[in-house]
């Protein structure tokens, strides 16, 4: 559905259908009119892309790298895990970054890196997608829980005691159904 409004001596026009939405301005009511119908057929198509379908995750962190990042004192250390981030997921367009997605990624990356590794690049997508709602690429950023740090920590005492927990569980199991 398209909308016209008068602004400032100018007209105005958003055309909203299926979700996507798309403004222009024109001078005069006429070609703004002209212009409505034709995004309408677009969309109804399906020939037309929005911005927001557009922007890859190497874009947003490219951006986000460039304007918020360069100015923290940690940049340094920060791009080369922007860096290693935009060469696994940056292919992918925004809009299908999802939970499950960066919930596999997780998963993927806690086989060949510390969970705080893991962490921190979950982290630094959240800031940086959470950078593209502000943008207007996105709407909301997906949630992906961190990686547990249950019986995984580097500390010897409490890889004994995980270990005593691992064993003391099956023996407690066994005495409940009198094996």
């Amino acid at each position: 559905m398209a909308t016209i409004r008068k602004r400032l001596g100018k007209y105005h026009t958003q055309v909203r259908k299926n979700g996507k939405s798309i403004t222009k301005t024109f001078s005069n009511k006429s070609d703004a009119l002209k212009w409505a119908k034709e995004q309408e057929v677009k969309i109804e198509q399906g020939t037309i892309t929005t911005k927001r379908e557009t922007v890859s995750l190497a874009f947003l962190l490219d951006r986000w790298e460039k304007e918020v990042l360069s100015s923290l004192k940690s940049w340094p250390v920060e791009r080369y895990k922007v860096a290693l981030v935009s060469k696994q997921l940056g292919h992918l367009p925004l809009h299908q970054i999802t939970s499950s997605l960066l919930a596999s990624y997780r998963d993927k990356r806690l086989a060949t890196a510390s969970n705080q590794t893991t962490k921190h690049e979950l982290g630094l997508i959240r800031r940086a997608m959470k950078k593209a709602i502000e943008w207007n690429y996105i709407d909301r950023v997906p949630f992906v829980a961190a990686p547990s740090l249950k019986c995984q920590a580097g500390t010897r005492r409490f890889a004994r005691l995980c270990g005593y927990i691992k064993r003391l569980v099956p023996r407690v199991h066994t005495q409940e159904t009198g094996s």
